[in-house]
């Protein structure tokens, strides 16, 4: 099987403080966000699923995230937080 991911999922990745979106039923935050991209990210994986990142998401995800950036390279993101993702 091959996923993509596009710029609403990859924002949890390189933003830790990224604002959880609203459940529509509830009204409220949706619960730990990033530790469930985490654990999609890590059955796919599991299953052997490959990963597409568009170009354009990615960019998109990086430039949303340029103003917030303390600096921090996509290398080092890479390397530190999902090291089995290509990019």
């Amino acid at each position: 099987m091959i996923v993509a991911f596009d710029a609403n999922i990859l924002v949890y990745l390189f933003d830790e403080s990224a604002n959880a979106p609203t459940c529509k039923t509830t009204g409220l935050p949706v619960e730990r966000c990033r530790e469930r991209v985490e654990y999609l990210i890590a059955t796919l994986q599991r299953e052997k699923t490959k990963i597409i990142i568009p170009t354009p998401s990615l960019a998109e995800s990086l430039v949303q995230g340029a103003g917030r950036s303390t600096g921090t390279s996509l290398d080092h993101q890479e390397k530190q937080a999902f090291p089995h993702l290509a990019f």
